[in-house]
């Protein structure tokens, strides 16, 4: 179910965590578009170079590690499956398309995820919050990057500048964890 409402609590919820609200426009009707489906939702297609329309899918996942980054989430169905099998995985989604965020956030209630740390939602050209929320990535083990195959065929690019943001959050979150090590003896001993 899509709607306004919806919308306007997940962003509310995203301000709250991240310290503003992720970059939204409406889909660009040449790179994609969404077309009801049978079941009262929406499909969404992708435009590729050679002018055809492809299915839009997120990624699919089918290991569940403490976090995870998802480049292309789409309308967010990879999230659906990490609740479905109960999984405590913490998402990091890098969408290319900010009007395809739009639907995602239109389309369920993420504000639990958000408000848990679980989910934490940037969207392209640009990304801006990369930097607030590696404070949010697990560095604790590698986390699994997972790709759209749509986006990795037909938008290259888009999927290589999404990974860029992914490889510095990652590196920020390493540091930051490394400088929590190093000194958290000073830390001890300066709180006693």
């Amino acid at each position: 179910m899509f709607s306004e409402s919806i919308l306007v609590a997940n962003l509310a919820a995203l301000e709250r965590a991240q310290g503003r609200r992720p970059t939204l426009t409406g889909l660009d009707p040449d790179r994609a578009r969404a077309i009801a489906d049978d079941a009262g939702g929406l499909r969404l297609e992708l435009a590729t170079p050679a002018g055809r329309w492809v299915g839009l899918d997120g990624p699919v996942i089918t290991q569940f590690p403490r976090q995870v980054v998802v480049i292309g989430p789409a309308l967010g169905r990879v999230l659906d499956a990490i609740e479905d099998v109960g999984a405590p995985t913490r998402v990091v989604a890098l969408e290319p398309d900010p009007g395809v965020a739009v639907l995602m956030l239109a389309r369920r209630d993420w504000s639990r995820w958000i408000e848990q740390g679980r989910l934490r939602l940037l969207t392209g050209p640009d990304y801006r919050g990369a930097s607030t929320c590696a404070k949010d990535v697990d560095v604790s083990e590698p986390p699994l990057v997972l790709v759209s195959p749509q986006l990795a065929e037909h938008r290259p690019h888009d999927v290589a500048a999404a990974q860029a943001v992914a490889q510095r959050m990652v590196a920020d979150a390493e540091k930051n964890a490394n400088a929590r090590k190093r000194f958290a003896g000073r830390y001890l001993l300066q709180s006693l």
